[in-house]
């Protein structure tokens, strides 16, 4: 099983995900591509903020789909050490009745997601490939720079 975590808009560049694979794995499995892909909206035209929201994306050949998860909780750990969960699937507030929610964090979510559709229907296949050029061009000069660190 091959596993993708992608930028979005690296893909403007590189083959889809769909068309990964090593040689070798393509000799003795007989197939080519990621199984899952997964990534980070952000990249879509949402901008930064410190506390969110934002959005990821998963996909998967229509034979996994009834094997993938309804929810996945990551765990970190604080700068105290002390233990942090979220559900990264699905939102925090799915769960709880409407007129208990205390945020609007599902709304704001959904504000993100219509944010990038709109931003990639505008930009097309051609204007991802001349934002994904134009990064590519930025690393390029950032790496030139005089004063940039090794590493």
């Amino acid at each position: 099983m091959v596993i993708a975590v992608v930028n979005p808009i690296s893909l403007g560049l590189l083959k889809p995900p769909s068309q990964w694979g090593s040689l070798v794995e393509v000799k003795q499995v007989g197939k080519q591509g990621a199984d899952i892909v997964c990534g980070e909206g952000q990249p879509l035209a949402c901008r930064w903020l410190a506390v969110g929201p934002y959005f990821g994306f998963m996909a998967t050949h229509m034979q996994y789909a009834r094997q993938m998860p309804g929810r996945i909780v990551g765990r970190t750990i604080d700068i105290e050490g002390r233990p942090g969960f979220t559900l990264t699937l699905q939102s925090a507030e799915q769960h709880i009745r409407r007129s208990k929610a205390t945020s609007n964090i599902c709304t704001n979510q959904g504000l993100m997601v219509t944010a990038a559709t709109i931003y990639m229907s505008l930009l097309g296949a051609a204007g991802l490939e001349r934002v994904a050029q134009a990064c590519v061009a930025t690393h390029d000069a950032l790496g030139a720079c005089p004063h940039a660190r090794e590493g």
